[in-house]
């Protein structure tokens, strides 16, 4: 094989497993991030992520959650562009989607596979990750750090992510800052539930829906638990390499 495993780079063997994160998007002023087709809050939601290696690719799923739109801001704008709860009462989930490999990186670097063109490289004192996401034209849409760290105990694992994102042009359009824990299967599936719960989610928008870097669109799982584990798990299925090991 001509690639280096990504088992072999302490920051690849620290992204496999289950995480669960508190997250806080904003604007370019500062101001919490809103969206035209997305009329949640930003300020402060969740989001679980399942991640897994294989020789020289990492795959990623994603589920975020989003508490219901505050009342003051319904009061203006009480779309709900998707499904049928109702504004300031029922948050939503969406669904992403990252697959990155490179059969020739022999330094833990990857290429995105799929949609927009990535590249992901290994830096610092092997306890980050840059993470970016490229316009067709080669420009910069996403630029993203992720540290991380530990309790110096073996028991807690954190990361820590800040993504800068970008037009066309080069000007800042939103910051994001992420604080996520590594847990156990159990742990994860738990605090989804929790979460959904919290947010007084309704299960026909559970996992319902599939964030396309900008856009919404009905993601093709069936709404409910079931439909978010289907997705989420497949972190954990054979990779593409897996008749050649």
């Amino acid at each position: 094989k001509r690639y280096i495993p990504l088992e072999e780079f302490p920051q690849w063997q620290a992204e496999a497993g289950y995480w669960v994160g508190e997250y806080s998007l904003y604007k370019n002023d500062g101001s919490p991030f809103t969206s035209d087709n997305w009329n949640y809050r930003y300020d402060s939601y969740k989001g679980f992520i399942t991640g897994n290696i294989q020789g020289a690719a990492y795959r990623q799923r994603n589920v975020f959650v989003y508490p219901p739109q505050m009342t003051e801001a319904c009061a203006t704008d009480n779309t709900v562009s998707v499904g049928v709860g109702s504004c300031g009462v029922n948050g939503n989930t969406k669904v992403f989607v990252a697959d990155l490999a490179d059969p020739t990186s022999t330094d833990g670097s990857l290429l995105g596979i799929a949609g927009l063109p990535s590249q992901t490289t290994l830096v610092g004192e092997d306890n980050a990750v840059l993470y970016q996401v490229f316009y067709p034209n080669g420009k910069i849409l996403q630029s993203q750090l992720t540290t991380i760290t530990s309790d110096g105990t073996d028991t807690n694992t954190f990361r820590t992510r800040t993504a800068q994102g970008f037009t066309p042009l080069g000007q800042p359009t939103y910051a994001s800052f992420y604080r996520e824990t590594k847990v156990t299967k159990d742990e994860f599936y738990a605090q989804l539930e929790d979460a959904l719960v919290e947010y007084n989610v309704l299960e026909s928008d559970t996992c319902a829906w599939m964030d396309t870097f900008g856009s919404v669109a009905a993601s093709h799982y069936t709404a409910g638990m079931d439909g978010c584990e289907e997705h989420l798990e497949q972190s954990f299925e054979c990779f593409f390499e897996c008749e050649d090991e």
